[in-house]
């Protein structure tokens, strides 16, 4: 980012560095690199991770649960969405309310039935989460 930054309309405060990582915050801002680059200006979660949620959250209703199942754990994913978006996500919180739609659905005996893209998706949000989504892999 050049040291103009200001002329650009940009305000806040603007850390750059070696190319690798630019982090802006702001009213309005650029965001340069390569890689994976995420922008947030709602406390969102990255939206591989949306996806996968969202993906989940459309699953539900193919599987063959109970109406208490289906609640539970529709719940739990909504809770995982609260987890992620908070200003500070709390990988911690998003990881327990993951385990707990993540063992209703093995419980009724559709993990197995839902195919690998349910569980593809289960692995991506719960390898994101690092060592607290360890014990979700497991019930994979």
């Amino acid at each position: 980012m050049s040291k103009d930054h200001k002329k650009k309309g940009i305000t806040g405060n603007v850390l750059y560095g070696n190319g690798m990582q630019n982090v802006v915050t702001g009213t309005n801002y650029a965001v340069m690199g390569t890689g994976n680059i995420y922008a947030s200006g709602n406390n969102s979660v990255p939206p591989a991770l949306q996806a996968n949620l969202d993906q989940l959250r459309s699953a539900i209703e193919e599987l063959r649960l109970t109406a208490s199942e289906r609640t539970y754990a529709q719940e739990q994913l909504k809770s995982v969405q609260a987890a992620l978006s908070a200003a500070s996500p709390d990988k911690k919180k998003a990881a327990e309310h993951l385990r707990g739609f993540t063992a209703t659905i093995k419980e009724a005996g559709e993990l197995a039935t839902a195919g690998s893209a349910v569980a593809s998706a289960i692995g991506n949000i719960a390898a994101w989460l690092g060592p607290v989504g360890v014990s979700i892999l497991a019930l994979l």
